[in-house]
Parts: C-alpha cells; structure tokens; sequence
C-alpha cells in the first residue's frame, strides 16, 4: 500500500474503528518504516488535528517502561501544547468524553509507587489528565527487536485497544516473528511463531505491508549531501542497486560525502572520467557497505588488484545496447570504511589514473552515454537525431580516451547499417577508429573476439564488405605492437624453431597467428625449404591442436582474430606457382589442408 493510501486508512483507524483492535505495519529492516512515520504519518496526522506518541521497543526490558516512555512523551505534547489544554479545569468531570489510558495511568503509578489515595483532587487530575488520549495514535515501533516477550506486549496492546479504547499502531519486521522451521522435509511454524500468531489474532486487526517504493526517502537523504542531490536520483539507485535498506543507504552516503568533498580539494589533468569516477566512488562505497551489513567478517576481506575491485572481473565485457551496470570499489574507499585511512591525493591519483585506463578498454561504462544510445536505436530515431549522432561520435573520437575501445567493434558495425540505412555518411568515424587502436595493444591485451562478437548479415552485400574490410583495418591497427620482432621473432624461415617454441608456450585463450604480421609470414613461407616449411606446419599444430582421437586432430577453440589471419594464409599457400620445387607445393598443399581443418573443427 501507499503512503498516501496508508494516511487515509490510518487516519479512519483513529477517528471511526469500532472493533478494539491494534492495527500493524510491516516490512523488512531498514525498509523506511520509520521513516514513513517520522516524515509522512505524523505530519499528516497533525495536519488532521490527531496527534502520535511514537516509542521505540528497542532494548526496553519490561512493560512499565514502556509505560514510562507514553507518559514521558505525552507530559512533552502537554507541556508544549496550547494554551486551551493549560487552563482547563482540574475536576472529574472534565474527563468525561475523553479517552484515558488507564493501562499507561495504572502501570506508571505503580512503577514510580505514588499512593494516589493522599493526593488532593487537582493534582490527582492533573496526573490522571495528562493520560489524556483523545484523538491520539500510539505508535509502538521495534516490536521484534524488544527484549520484553511478544506475548506481553501483546497482553498490554489488548488492554490499551480493547478497553481502554486507545489506537495503536504496531510497527515490526512481521517476518523475524513468524520464520519458519523445516520437520521432515516440510516448511512448518516454529512454537514461538504459533504462540505469537495466536495471540496477534485477538489483538491485531488489520495488518498492512509497507509500499516497494522507497523514491520518497532515498530522495530525501540524498537531498542532506551536496555532493550527491544533484547527480544521483531515487531512480538512479533503483536502476543500479535495487531495494536498499534505508540506514546503510544514509550511512554510505555519509562516507562517500567524505571521500568526494576530499577529492574535491584535488587538481586532476585530464579530467575525461571525473564525473565518472566520482559516480563510481559512491556506488563503490554503497555496495561495500551493503556488504557489511549482510556479512561484515566477508565483507573485510580485500579481493581486489591495486586499485579496484569490481564482480565477476574474470567475465567483464559487455557489448553496445548492454543495461548491466558494475560499480567498481576502489581500495582508497575499502581503506576508508574498514580502516578509516584517509587518502592521499597520490592515491587518489594513482586510482583515477587507473580508472582512466580502465574505461577506455570497458564497455559497460556507456550504457548512460546519449550519443551511443541514439546510434544503438537509430530504426526508432529522427533521422536529424542520427546524423547529430554521428557528427558527435565523429567529435568525440577525435580524443581516443572518450569512447571505450571495447566498444568499437559494435560501433563499427552500427555506423555502416547506418549509412546503408540512411545514407549517412561515417567516414570520419572510420578513420579515427582504426587510427586510435593503433598500437594500443602495446600496454594491454585486447580480447579481440568479444570486440567483434556481433556480425553484419549477408542481406547487402556491398555493407558486409564494407564491414568485413573495416574489421580488418581494426584488426591489423591491434596488431601493430614491435612491426621488428612480434614474439620475438624476425620472420627468418631458419628461426621457425624459435616460433614453435613460443607456440608450446602461449596461452590457449591468446591469439596466435593474428599477432603476426601476416604480409611478412607469407614471405617467410615464399622463402622456406620443405623441411622449414614442415617445421611451420608443426608449429601451427603446437599452437592450436589439443590431442588426437580416433585418429583426428582435434583443436582448441580458435579467436576470430587467428580465423581471419590464417584464412590469408591459406589463401597464400593455394595460390598457383610455377617453376617451384614439387616438395615444397606439397608442403604447401599440407599447410592450406591443416589450416582449414583447423577453422573447420
């Protein structure tokens, strides 16, 4: 149910219920409850001229000072109440027409052991007055967090409802009080759980669950920290996070507000990722510290590199159009909320820095990028909103840290289904992007396959060759590392020895053949003996075959990459010679046939 639903009913509960009963709000912890009813009930309820007593069972022992905790709060509303209540007249007969808790009367009386008997009568009904529940809702909150038994405060509800004639309302994570057991293989009530239903059924009429909609009150904490009210919206968190138990939600706004108005006082050089980055800090801190709410000794444990930790860093890509969203948790943040270690500003930097790197070579980091969005739907666009688009793209990749690299094998695909499309024009977009992967694989690797893990389809024939050419140009720029000595080898037919070697060492998952200048391994199989020849097909086995059975090889799973490089070999190899030692052609025979059954397996 709503809030605004909740206030109504709430609010009939008090001025028209008849069947003597409590009523109760449930929800799991850190839900909003309270909030809810420190900043939505009680102001509506005063709105209608109805006030509350909210009391907290938290950590309370025994009923009187529960009792206690009423009266306390009911002598403050009396005491700042208006003048009308001060004057009236201290006789009996003013109470008639009010409703007075005799329970909270009698329990405080006997608590504090005040022999009413030797009282005079106005101070007897001063004490007695200010009981005074007229119109008033007691709300009781924590009631599976008391140390009282449920089964006594529910005794003392029933006599406050049934005839005392007051309104309660109860407020509690209903779900801490009814788990449930397994007996035979079979879900069933624990004893407490049966007793505590059987006496809620006398005392507790209406039980409401609390609306899933936290916006109200993730918009009002973020709205106490400058740092955030103005980036981050209740749909933002509900888009990344999902629920949130509201006290972690305020606790790591708290931190990250720290963090963030110390990065602040910070002067970066380039300042691409900033906002990025300072986004990051806050999610980062608001996972980890939702993680130790639910598991702290787990939650302590440092399972990141040097700079960061993010889920599932074995399996990261993700491609254009993708809607999962990673927050990264830098160690600066880790340190802050376990160690309270406050960052250097070289830390800092050193994370930003390596934060920079990473967004260049991610591509879930765009899924909130407007240009991008626009080309990935381009068919439900304005064909103004497209070439606007790409016009900025065109802008944009003039500066190679803008768009992450990972995402230029799709965006490659996209811009020419784009101009076949709509007859846009992309060729500023294709330069930049071949000429902003040249040689970046220098400093990092590449996963070739999962940049051009989507095809363009054989319906135009003229587009996929466009697209087929463009991913070759991309491919040969990856591969422009040290143009001299790939692996370490010179292309020397004699040195084919050294390349086996490198081949029995590689990792499978790495590419192979696509990391060799392919124009200078044809001249090395031009100028090859039949035995060097031999020697190279061997190497290409040691590079891609697992093992035999039933006498076939059988192969290791091959990147696109490798499949696009040896294809051009195999091409060379079938090419018609004349005047070329017979050996040698059958060597070369041999060479396209393994190749093939390589990329055919």
């Amino acid at each position: 149910m709503r809030f605004e639903e909740l206030n109504v009913l709430i609010k009939d509960y008090i001025e028209d219920d008849k069947t003597g009963m409590a009523m109760m709000l449930t929800a799991p912890w850190g839900y909003g409850k309270s909030y809810y009813i420190q900043n939505t009930l009680v102001p509506f309820l005063l709105e209608n001229k109805h006030k509350s007593v909210v009391v907290s069972l938290y950590g309370l022992k025994n009923i009187q000072e529960i009792s206690k905790q009423i009266y306390l709060c009911l002598r403050t509303i009396r005491f700042w109440g208006n003048n009308e209540q001060k004057s009236e007249a201290k006789s009996t007969t003013k109470v008639v027409g009010k409703v007075i808790g005799k329970t909270i009367f009698n329990t405080i009386v006997s608590k504090v052991g005040l022999d009413v008997s030797k009282l005079e009568d106005g101070a007897f009904q001063e004490v007695y007055e200010s009981v005074d529940l007229t119109g008033m809702l007691i709300v009781l909150e924590d009631l599976e967090r008391s140390e009282i038994s449920v089964v006594e405060i529910l005794g003392y509800v029933n006599n406050l409802v049934e005839h005392d004639n007051v309104r309660v309302l109860l407020v509690a994570n209903e779900d801490e009080l009814i788990k449930k057991k397994t007996e035979n293989d079979q879900e069933c009530y624990s004893e407490d759980a049966k007793t505590y239903l059987s006496y809620k059924e006398k005392t507790i009429g209406d039980t409401i669950k609390l609306c899933d909609d936290q916006s109200d009150a993730i918009t009002n904490i973020l709205d106490q920290f400058a740092e955030l009210k103005d980036v981050f919206s209740a749909q933002d968190v509900a888009l990344k996070i999902g629920k949130v138990n509201l006290r972690t939600f305020k606790y790591a706004c708290q931190k990250s507000g720290e963090l963030l108005r110390h990065i602040e006082t910070i002067a970066f050089e380039d300042t691409t990722h900033l906002q990025q980055f300072r986004n990051c800090v806050f999610l980062g801190v608001l996972r980890q510290a939702i993680a130790m709410s639910q598991n702290y000794d787990n939650a302590c444990k440092w399972k990141g590199g040097k700079y960061y930790f993010g889920e599932g860093e074995e399996n990261h890509i993700r491609f254009l159009g993708a809607t999962y969203q990673k927050q990264l948790l830098f160690k600066f943040c880790f340190d802050y909320l376990i160690n309270h270690d406050k960052p250097s500003e070289e830390t800092i930097q050193q994370s930003y820095k390596a934060y920079g790197d990473y967004c260049l070579f991610e591509a879930n980091q765009t899924s909130d990028d407007k240009d991008l969005g626009v080309i990935r739907n381009y068919y439900v666009q304005t064909e103004e909103n497209v070439k606007q688009a790409v016009v900025n793209i065109a802008h944009r990749l003039e500066n190679e840290r803008d768009i992450p690299f990972m995402e230029y094998g799709d965006l490659a695909r996209i811009l020419i289904s784009i101009k076949y499309d709509l007859g846009i024009e992309i060729a500023e977009c294709k330069s930049h992007i071949v000429e902003n992967l040249k040689g970046i694989t220098k400093s990092v690797s590449i996963d070739k396959e999962a940049m051009f893990a989507f095809d363009v389809g054989d319906e135009n024939a003229a587009e996929r060759a466009e697209y087929q050419e463009l991913k070759e140009a991309m491919i040969s720029a990856l591969n422009e590392q040290d143009n001299g000595k790939p692996f370490g080898f010179d292309y020397e037919p004699e040195h084919i020895k050294e390349l086996e070697l490198m081949a029995l060492e590689r990792n499978i998952q790495d590419d192979f053949i696509g990391k060799l200048d392919i124009e200078r391994l044809k001249s090395t199989i031009d100028r090859a003996t039949p035995k060097q020849l031999d020697k190279l097909r061997l190497t290409f086995f040691a590079a891609y075959r697992s093992g035999l059975c039933e006498n076939k090889s059988v192969y290791y799973p091959i990147s696109e990459n490798d499949r696009l490089a040896i294809k051009k070999l195999i091409k060379h190899a079938r090419k018609e010679r004349k005047g070329v030692d017979r050996v040698k052609l059958l060597q070369l025979n041999m060479l396209a046939e393994n190749l093939t059954e390589m990329i055919n397996f």
